[in-house]
């Protein structure tokens, strides 16, 4: 399977079991029929900025099988306090410019985990210490696979502490 149209699989995934968005079906036939970087990035943008419409406070990204970041919407890239070219040139989480690095590790093993295993993470809570304070993420991941390589598609966004416990509770309910 060519990489774009991988891509676009898992984003599809993703957005159905976390951000249920509006009707991104002729973003995501784009993002798959991409022939060239430019054409994906483009693509890309178009639908990341379609879903923000709708939720507002939402980041994703998209990493290679070593969990380098390809690409990310402008709210990843704003979070991550790095210009994009910086922020995607072979850069991970644990990379000490990056604000959340102190919890680099344990993002780097949930993306071997999901890649290894082929399922998605979804819903997912998570701690993020930055700029002085925590924060905590309602997380999800989904693995790709393609003849141009593997990786994962991500987002997440910022939830109360309330919501956090919630969802965490929620999840060991189930």
């Amino acid at each position: 399977m060519k990489r774009s149209n991988a891509i676009a699989n898992a984003l599809r995934t993703l957005l159905d079991a976390s951000w249920p968005s509006p009707d991104a079906t002729e973003e995501l036939a784009k993002l798959g029929a991409a022939e060239s970087e430019d054409t994906f990035r483009a693509a890309a943008r178009r639908l990341f900025l379609k879903v923000q419409v709708r939720f507002p406070d939402t980041h994703f990204w998209i990493k290679n099988e070593q969990s380098h970041f390809l690409f990310g919407c402008p709210n990843f890239v704003a979070a991550s306090t790095l210009d994009a070219g910086t922020l995607f040139s072979g850069i991970n989480d644990v990379d000490p410019r990056i604000p959340w690095t102190r919890q680099g590790v344990l993002y780097l093993r949930d993306d071997k985990e999901v890649l290894r295993s082929g399922a998605p993470k979804l819903n997912i809570v998570e701690r993020q210490d930055r700029d002085g304070r925590t924060v905590w993420l309602r997380t999800s991941k989904v693995p790709f696979r393609s003849d141009g390589g593997d990786g994962t598609v991500g987002g997440f966004d910022i939830i109360s502490a309330q919501d956090a416990w919630r969802i965490s509770r929620e999840s060991r309910e189930s």
